[in-house]
């Protein structure tokens, strides 16, 4: 006997716990609620002392909407790649001047020899090129002869023979 009421006891303070839930619950959607209304109040307000100023109230909420937009961070589509940076604006003097320095001489990167097919990286300045056979060029240079230890590279009337020792 005494279970059963142990029992009762604990089914209505569970009822009564789950209707403060739900009371407390209900006061906090009406707080929201009233935030939200008042929050349209003041919306239609300034939209309408802005359209006695000449400004539309679509014109308003467009500007508030591009505003969230561009503070929420990451808005991006993950399946494209990200937008280019744009190029850096030079001067044509700055062009100009880089035309007169003197281009460095290639420097031998790697070289893989085979008798059927050699293949061969050089490196100009801070550019490496991809791989190279005999009679392909990389930033005016040509590869004239790939030998086990060394190759010929030409660049007009210049020859130079890049060693890999």
């Amino acid at each position: 006997m005494r279970r059963v009421y142990t029992r009762l006891n604990a089914a209505r303070i569970g009822y009564a716990a789950l209707v403060v839930i739900v009371v407390l619950f209900g006061l906090h959607c009406r707080k929201i609620m009233v935030t939200l209304s008042r929050a349209a109040d003041r919306d239609t307000q300034t939209a309408g002392a802005a359209g006695r100023a000449g400004v539309s109230p679509a014109q308003i909420l467009a500007q508030r909407d591009s505003v969230v937009e561009a503070s929420v961070p990451g808005r991006r589509d993950p399946f494209r790649p990200p937008p280019a940076a744009p190029a850096p604006r030079v001067s044509a003097a700055v062009v100009e001047r880089a035309t007169d320095l003197p281009k460095p001489d290639p420097t031998l990167g790697v070289l893989l020899y085979d008798r059927v097919s050699p293949q061969v990286q050089l490196r100009v300045g801070p550019r490496t090129s991809g791989w190279l056979r005999a009679g392909e060029s990389f930033e005016d240079w040509t590869v004239a002869q790939i030998g086990p230890t060394s190759v010929k590279v030409t660049n007009g009337s210049r020859v130079l023979e890049l060693s890999s020792r």
